[in-house]
């Protein structure tokens, strides 16, 4: 796993350096040295970097999911005729509603 690569993997996470080291349980200088090219990580760091990216990708697509289920529950009140999604859009357009007229 090439430094690039690691620090790609933090930022990504929107994590600082010693945020990153405690997920992996290593010191924020590990992680320092690793982003520089200064040590090399061992196979056990490496798959611990590996399935930290893969928990936050995770639950990125959870977060996205939800997002989705929220707007589409938005969708369904409105097909249903409850006019969510039109005041919704109304709203957002600047247009004051006032009700179904």
């Amino acid at each position: 796993m090439s430094p690039e690569e690691i620090k790609a993997i933090r930022l990504d996470a929107g994590l600082s350096r010693a945020e990153f080291a405690r997920l992996l349980e290593v010191s924020p200088q590990s992680v320092s040295l690793w982003e520089r090219g200064g040590c090399s990580v061992n196979t056990i760091n490496e798959k611990k970097i590996l399935n930290t990216a893969k928990k936050i990708k995770d639950k990125r697509i959870l977060e996205n999911v939800e997002k989705l289920g929220t707007i589409l529950d938005a969708l369904a009140d409105d097909v249903a005729g409850r006019g969510v999604l039109k005041m919704e859009l109304s709203w957002i357009n600047g247009q004051e509603v006032l009700g179904d007229e």
